[in-house]
């Protein structure tokens, strides 16, 4: 199973329609919040469906339907979706780690600080896929790949080619 991750577009979504068209084979295509409107623009613009988080410029998102967290089941086992504010991400990750592993699950997805990270802190898997619109990584963006075979999970990002720079 393929997942393709976003996080962070902010209303730019150029990059990340471009991105999903890359990846059909995609079973699941995430954004991890803000903006959450932009998870339903890019299942309009792109015919794919998106399974958002509600970040923390998405407060009306909660309104519609849009959670903080969501729990993904898999075969390699549960994944913690969040935007990571509620979280102290960008002070460590316990917090983040704690609530995944509360919630029964081996891995936490989050955005918020637009910093690609693939670590692990107390048994559990931590990736950010870094901001595909608005980087703060010195990269120019990225998204993220996470591949599934059985009760193995493998995560990575993938930068955007400075061709796509604007």
């Amino acid at each position: 199973m393929l997942m393709l991750v976003l996080s962070d577009t902010h209303g730019r979504l150029d990059r990340a329609e471009e991105t999903i068209r890359k990846y059909p084979d995609a079973q699941y295509i995430i954004h991890l919040g803000n903006d959450f409107q932009d998870a339903f623009d890019l299942e309009r613009s792109t015919g794919r469906p998106v399974i958002p988080v509600a970040g923390n410029g998405d407060g009306w998102g909660l309104a519609q339907g849009v959670p903080w967290d969501r729990v993904l089941t898999t075969s390699a086992g549960k994944i913690f979706l969040t935007h990571g504010h509620r979280y102290g991400v960008k002070s460590g990750y316990e917090a983040l780690a704690g609530k995944a592993a509360e919630r029964g699950c081996v891995a936490a997805f989050f955005g918020h600080t637009h910093q690609a990270v693939l670590t692990e802190c107390g048994g559990i898997t931590i990736f950010n896929p870094g901001s595909i619109a608005y980087p703060r990584d010195g990269s120019n963006g990225s998204y993220g790949i996470v591949e599934i075979q059985g009760d193995t999970m493998t995560c990575h990002t993938e930068e955007l080619g400075f061709e796509t720079r604007p």
